[in-house]
């Protein structure tokens, strides 16, 4: 095969030299000469016994008449085959009974006619041709055929399944693997070199090496060549594989090599040569990919950068909105405080802050100051605060918006009467309509970062799908005010 590919593609290569087993083969199988044919006519003669059977392979093979056939002048019974891995003696006693040890037609029946498919399938198969007859084909069957097909002997049975497997191998592209044992103790850790080296052998790899390496071991088609080599390169003048070809070997300075019509014969060496020139344009691809990577990256990270100051000074203006709406939420409150008789609003300490800090629960007022309500039942009233002499003069005059704190069980009792319960939707919209719209919605549309009336978890799955550091501003469920919810 090696010789008749080289030929085909019109190079020049030497003759290479290597174990032919067809004789060998012809020595079992030929016909009507063959081992196995010999063996049959014998095991049909009635009088015939091992001893004739050795007595007729000496006649047909003997006396140097068969290369791989010679005759054991110590045992009339024996007889010794030159095979690849060496000579091997055959004892012959009992050949012609095992040969004869056919199935009865009563058992062959009842096989053809058991329940288990394989077991029909095995005694219906022609081994002639590897097929399977249908039932219908076997009723129509002659009994001369049936009896042929019974008296079938073990060695033409092998010798029809052998030749069903060449005819596969031939009609496909097998891969063998072949197992060897590294020691004959079934040990391990145990590395028999010799044994090793005799399996090599005798299997034939160290014969299919030498071929390989005396031979093109390595054969692409010009495309495939180009597409893998290319780059190596620098001329391309022309449009043709087979000239691209040519120049990527010649531009490498390999030797040894030949270009048929079709393919590239390469020495076995030849892929290592190559893949080290190509070492480098790879290295060269990966420190572009690196580079290109680090830009990109940069790159998102800038623009990163700039969503994060963007969303920082809106949380900032928020913050900022928050504050102003809280400065006129008391400013309200203090002008209603005439209009609702009650409590005043307390004093606060200036020392503590310009921003507003939690409201402060009745319980927790200084001394100073005393709690009354003189409103009617049922009805809200503002907290009033009496604040001592000292403290009197000039105390609306120095109350800032940033300096009132108002008690948040009156207000939230106020909101309460006014919208609702805080618990209710109805109530929180009601309330974000009359008091936040105006603040919240800028010429006629609402910010990106705020999502109305939405449910914590709808807010959980926006949140989810976004990166981190995004946030967004919805209505409180529970109460009136607003929830800031970030990743």
């Amino acid at each position: 095969m090696e010789m008749a590919e080289y030929e085909s593609e019109g190079i020049m290569a030497e003759t290479l030299t290597f174990t032919d087993n067809q004789s060998f083969l012809e020595l079992f199988m030929a016909k009507p000469v063959g081992i196995l044919s010999l063996l049959d006519d014998e095991s049909r003669l009635p009088k015939a016994t091992d001893q004739t059977f050795v007595e007729k392979l000496n006649y047909h093979f003997g006396s140097n008449k068969h290369e791989c056939y010679s005759i054991n002048r110590n045992n009339k019974y024996s007889f010794t085959i030159h095979h690849y891995a060496g000579k091997v003696s055959y004892c012959a006693l009992g050949f012609l009974e095992k040969n004869r040890d056919t199935l009865s037609d009563s058992v062959v029946d009842m096989f053809k006619h058991s329940r288990d498919d394989l077991i029909r399938l095995l005694f219906h198969g022609n081994p002639s041709d590897g097929t399977t007859n249908s039932n219908k084909g076997l009723q129509h069957r002659t009994a001369a055929e049936k009896d042929a097909r019974n008296r079938l002997t073990v060695g033409a049975q092998y010798r029809n399944s052998l030749q069903i497997l060449m005819d596969r191998m031939c009609a496909s592209h097998p891969v063998f693997m072949r197992c060897l044992k590294p020691n004959q103790q079934k040990q391990a850790h145990l590395f028999d070199d010799a044994f090793v080296r005799a399996q090599l052998r005798y299997c034939g790899m160290l014969e299919t090496t030498r071929i390989r390496k005396e031979g093109y071991s390595v054969r692409l088609s010009f495309d495939e060549f180009v597409q893998k080599y290319g780059l190596l390169s620098k001329n391309h003048s022309s449009d043709l594989s087979s000239i691209k070809c040519r120049h990527i070997l010649e531009e490498t300075n390999l030797t040894n090599w030949q270009l048929g019509k079709t393919k590239v014969f390469l020495k076995y060496y030849h892929p290592e040569h190559l893949e080290k020139l190509m070492n480098k344009y790879r290295q060269a691809a990966l420190l572009i990919q690196r580079r290109f990577r680090g830009h990109i990256a940069r790159k998102q990270f800038k623009k990163l950068k700039t969503i994060f100051i963007t969303s920082k000074n809106e949380v900032n203006q928020f913050c900022t909105h928050i504050e102003n709406l809280n400065s006129q939420l008391v400013r309200t409150l203090t002008q209603l405080n005439d209009k609702l008789p009650g409590k005043t609003v307390p004093a606060i300490n200036p020392e503590d802050g310009l921003r507003p800090r939690p409201p402060a629960r009745e319980s927790s007022l200084n001394s100073s100051s005393h709690v009354s309500n003189t409103g009617t039942p049922g009805k809200y009233s503002l907290p009033t605060t009496k604040v001592s002499s000292s403290t009197t003069t000039n105390s609306t005059n120095t109350l800032t918006s940033n300096q009132l704190m108002v008690d948040y069980d009156s207000l939230l009792s106020y909101l309460t009467l006014k919208y609702g319960s805080p618990g209710e939707r109805e109530s929180c919209l009601r309330w974000f309509r009359d008091t936040q719209y105006p603040y919240v919605c800028q010429k006629g549309t609402f910010p990106s970062w705020f999502h109305g009336n939405i449910t914590r978890h709808r807010g959980e799955e926006l949140l989810a799908k976004q990166s981190i550091g995004c946030f967004l501003v919805r209505i409180s469920e529970s109460r009136f005010g607003f929830l800031l919810s970030f990743r």
